[in-house]
Protein backbone atom coordinates (compact mmCIF):
# COMPACT_ATOMS: atom_id res chain seq x y z
CA UNK A 1 0.00 0.00 0.00
CA UNK A 2 0.94 3.44 -0.94
CA UNK A 3 2.15 5.52 2.02
CA UNK A 4 2.22 9.53 2.37
CA UNK A 5 2.71 11.12 -1.06
CA UNK A 6 1.60 8.07 -2.79
CA UNK A 7 5.52 6.22 -1.91
CA UNK A 8 5.32 2.85 -0.78
CA UNK A 9 6.42 2.63 2.65
CA UNK A 10 8.81 -0.93 3.11
CA UNK A 11 7.93 -3.16 6.02
CA UNK A 12 8.83 -6.47 7.61
CA UNK A 13 6.36 -9.19 8.47
CA UNK A 14 6.46 -12.93 9.56
CA UNK A 15 5.63 -15.50 7.08
CA UNK A 16 4.62 -18.89 8.02
CA UNK A 17 4.54 -21.56 5.05
CA UNK A 18 2.74 -24.45 5.12
CA UNK A 19 4.82 -27.53 5.20
CA UNK A 20 5.04 -30.11 2.24
CA UNK A 21 3.20 -33.28 2.34
CA UNK A 22 4.34 -36.42 3.76
CA UNK A 23 5.34 -38.73 1.33
CA UNK A 24 7.09 -41.22 3.31
CA UNK A 25 4.72 -44.06 3.10
CA UNK A 26 4.92 -44.33 -0.71
CA UNK A 27 7.35 -47.33 -1.87
CA UNK A 28 8.57 -47.16 -5.32
CA UNK A 29 8.21 -50.49 -7.71
CA UNK A 30 11.36 -51.51 -8.59
CA UNK A 31 10.57 -50.27 -12.49
CA UNK A 32 9.42 -46.59 -12.32
CA UNK A 33 8.83 -45.76 -15.98
CA UNK A 34 6.07 -47.72 -17.78
CA UNK A 35 5.97 -51.30 -19.39
CA UNK A 36 5.86 -51.33 -23.20
CA UNK A 37 2.67 -52.88 -24.68
CA UNK A 38 2.86 -55.44 -27.40
CA UNK A 39 1.63 -54.29 -30.38
CA UNK A 40 -0.09 -57.61 -31.59
CA UNK A 41 -2.31 -59.18 -28.72
CA UNK A 42 -0.60 -62.60 -27.38
CA UNK A 43 -3.56 -64.65 -28.12
CA UNK A 44 -3.48 -67.41 -30.74
CA UNK A 45 -6.28 -66.78 -33.54
CA UNK A 46 -8.73 -69.41 -33.14
CA UNK A 47 -11.28 -68.05 -35.31
CA UNK A 48 -12.51 -64.53 -37.10
CA UNK A 49 -14.85 -62.81 -34.71
CA UNK A 50 -17.35 -60.09 -35.16
CA UNK A 51 -16.17 -56.68 -34.42
CA UNK A 52 -19.14 -56.28 -31.20
CA UNK A 53 -19.45 -52.24 -31.40
CA UNK A 54 -20.83 -52.64 -27.58
CA UNK A 55 -17.21 -53.39 -26.64
CA UNK A 56 -17.46 -48.93 -26.92
CA UNK A 57 -19.57 -48.73 -23.88
CA UNK A 58 -18.33 -44.86 -22.07
CA UNK A 59 -16.71 -44.18 -19.13
CA UNK A 60 -15.42 -47.36 -17.37
CA UNK A 61 -16.95 -49.13 -14.05
CA UNK A 62 -13.16 -50.07 -12.97
CA UNK A 63 -10.36 -48.57 -11.76
CA UNK A 64 -12.26 -45.18 -11.09
CA UNK A 65 -10.50 -44.15 -7.91
CA UNK A 66 -6.71 -42.94 -7.35
CA UNK A 67 -4.42 -45.51 -5.61
CA UNK A 68 -1.54 -42.74 -4.88
CA UNK A 69 -3.87 -39.57 -4.55
CA UNK A 70 -1.99 -37.96 -7.20
CA UNK A 71 -3.57 -37.41 -11.08
CA UNK A 72 -4.74 -39.23 -13.61
CA UNK A 73 -6.17 -39.12 -17.52
CA UNK A 74 -10.26 -39.43 -17.66
CA UNK A 75 -11.93 -40.61 -20.19
CA UNK A 76 -15.65 -38.78 -20.91
CA UNK A 77 -17.08 -41.19 -23.86
CA UNK A 78 -16.00 -44.15 -25.35
CA UNK A 79 -13.74 -45.62 -28.12
CA UNK A 80 -11.14 -47.74 -28.61
CA UNK A 81 -7.44 -46.77 -27.34
CA UNK A 82 -4.66 -48.49 -30.12
CA UNK A 83 -1.75 -49.79 -29.94
CA UNK A 84 -0.16 -45.77 -30.89
CA UNK A 85 -2.14 -44.40 -28.27
CA UNK A 86 -0.62 -47.02 -25.76
CA UNK A 87 2.71 -45.95 -26.83
CA UNK A 88 2.45 -42.01 -27.20
CA UNK A 89 1.39 -42.17 -23.78
CA UNK A 90 4.50 -44.44 -22.37
CA UNK A 91 6.53 -42.25 -23.89
CA UNK A 92 5.19 -38.75 -22.71
CA UNK A 93 5.31 -39.88 -19.63
CA UNK A 94 8.42 -41.36 -19.77
CA UNK A 95 10.22 -37.92 -20.89
CA UNK A 96 8.29 -36.17 -18.25
CA UNK A 97 9.14 -38.27 -15.37
CA UNK A 98 12.05 -38.09 -13.05
CA UNK A 99 13.06 -41.72 -12.19
CA UNK A 100 14.59 -41.11 -8.91
CA UNK A 101 11.25 -39.28 -7.52
CA UNK A 102 8.58 -40.65 -9.78
CA UNK A 103 6.67 -43.53 -11.24
CA UNK A 104 3.61 -44.46 -12.91
CA UNK A 105 1.68 -47.43 -13.50
CA UNK A 106 -0.87 -48.60 -16.35
CA UNK A 107 -4.31 -48.72 -14.45
CA UNK A 108 -6.09 -49.87 -17.80
CA UNK A 109 -6.07 -53.53 -19.25
CA UNK A 110 -3.41 -54.02 -22.41
CA UNK A 111 -5.35 -54.60 -25.80
CA UNK A 112 -7.31 -57.36 -26.02
CA UNK A 113 -8.85 -57.26 -29.11
CA UNK A 114 -6.67 -56.53 -32.52
CA UNK A 115 -8.65 -54.64 -35.22
CA UNK A 116 -8.18 -54.73 -38.72
CA UNK A 117 -8.36 -52.01 -41.18
CA UNK A 118 -9.21 -52.67 -44.83
CA UNK A 119 -5.89 -52.70 -47.02
CA UNK A 120 -5.69 -49.81 -49.44
CA UNK A 121 -7.35 -49.18 -52.99
CA UNK A 122 -10.21 -51.24 -51.46
CA UNK A 123 -13.75 -50.41 -52.15
CA UNK A 124 -15.68 -49.79 -48.59
CA UNK A 125 -18.19 -52.27 -47.26
CA UNK A 126 -18.40 -55.92 -48.14
CA UNK A 127 -17.58 -57.34 -44.28
CA UNK A 128 -14.07 -57.69 -43.20
CA UNK A 129 -12.92 -60.64 -45.60
CA UNK A 130 -9.85 -62.56 -45.18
Amino acid sequence: PAGPGGVAVPRAGLKKLALPPDYSGITFPEKPKLKFMDKVPAVPKVRREPRRLRDIRGPSQVATDFTQGQYGILALGGGYLHWGHFEMIRLTIGRSIDPKSMFAVWRVPAPYKSVTRKSLGHRMGGGKGP
